[in-house]
């Protein structure tokens, strides 16, 4: 009888149940599908490591971002600083130059009041006193 179901596929295994596989045949079936089982939860924590991982370094990257704006800014600001401070200067030293000169012409202005005072004066005393 075993011949028969053997012919038609169909086998009896040790408990003399009727199966459609050979008992050996239905071992490697159900070992493929617990390696299958364990690589399926292999790659499902391989994903969620990636997600994590993912979700990190883009975490991260903002932070690097952010950072690096708040550089950008500082240093935008520095050079502001730098150049309004340089301007600045450019100013106060065109306002020294020009007191300078202002004191130079002053300066020449007195000596020439000063000559113009002793002639006046010279006339003066020659007018007054006939010397």
């Amino acid at each position: 009888m075993e011949d028969v179901f053997d012919k038609s596929g169909v086998h009896l295994d040790d408990l003399r149940k009727i199966r459609v596989f050979e008992e050996s045949e239905a071992d490697k079936a159900r070992e493929v599908r617990d390696k299958c089982r364990d690589y399926f939860e292999k790659i499902s924590e391989f994903e969620r490591i990636a997600d994590a991982f993912i979700l990190k370094i883009t975490s991260l990257a903002k932070e690097v971002e952010q950072e690096k704006m708040k550089v950008i800014s500082s240093r935008n600001l520095l050079q502001s600083v730098s150049r309004r401070r340089e301007t600045e200067q450019q100013k106060l030293q065109a306002l020294v130059n020009e007191k300078t000169m202002e004191l130079e012409r002053l300066g020449i202005q007195l000596e020439s009041l000063y000559r113009i005072e002793v002639e006046q004066m010279e006339a003066l005393q020659f007018l007054m006193y006939g010397e």
